[in-house]
């Protein structure tokens, strides 16, 4: 996969109260057969949330030659960032989001 968007709600007695907009993916320079170890370490990224704001991943996550920086501005109430995966200084990976509640 090398650009996807998504989008997540939480719902709470019938209602959409909160919800979440991305869209991002590889660089347009990385190559397909690239994809497996970058993706798998957003996947590592992700399940180390962000204890403040815990939508993406923690504000920073270094691996071998990979690092996982993400920044957020805002709160659960409101929000927009951006997160990526550079190699060796070299950007792999980039998604942007926004979101928060609804009510």
């Amino acid at each position: 996969m090398l650009r996807f968007v998504g989008h997540e709600v939480v719902y709470s007695g019938g209602s959409a109260i909160w919800s979440m907009g991305y869209a991002g993916g590889l660089s347009p320079d990385v190559a397909p057969d690239s994809a497996q170890p970058i993706y798998a370490f957003l996947r590592k990224a992700l399940l180390d949330p962000n204890e403040i704001i815990p939508i993406r991943g923690p504000s920073t996550l270094q691996s071998d030659d990979m690092l996982y920086t993400c920044q957020v501005k805002g709160s659960l109430e409101w929000f927009h960032g951006s997160e990526t995966i550079a190699k060796n200084g070299l950007p792999l990976y980039e998604l942007r989001f926004s979101g928060g509640c609804l009510a």
